[in-house]
């Protein structure tokens, strides 16, 4: 992510990032000029990103982006 752009981790009253539920960001300029809108991306931990991809496609699921690990939270 550009360090221009501050992510702001979602947390219930009086949580930590441990316990968080999502965040939010500003789209940068360049999205909006393309001519992207405010979109949802929700992720999901899973033990084998690859495995829980392809059985979700051998059910039928369409896969729109290709799987991808991201950095763990502190509390992970």
């Amino acid at each position: 992510m550009s360090p221009e752009l501050t992510y702001t981790v979602l947390t219930p009253a009086g949580g930590s990032e441990e316990n968080s539920h999502g965040g939010l960001m500003q789209l940068p300029r360049e999205n909006p000029d393309a001519g992207s809108t405010p979109e949802r991306h929700p992720h999901f931990e899973v033990a084998d990103v690859d495995a829980s991809l392809a059985r979700a496609a051998e059910a039928g699921a369409t896969v729109v982006v290709p799987a991808a690990d991201a950095e763990a939270s502190a509390g992970s």
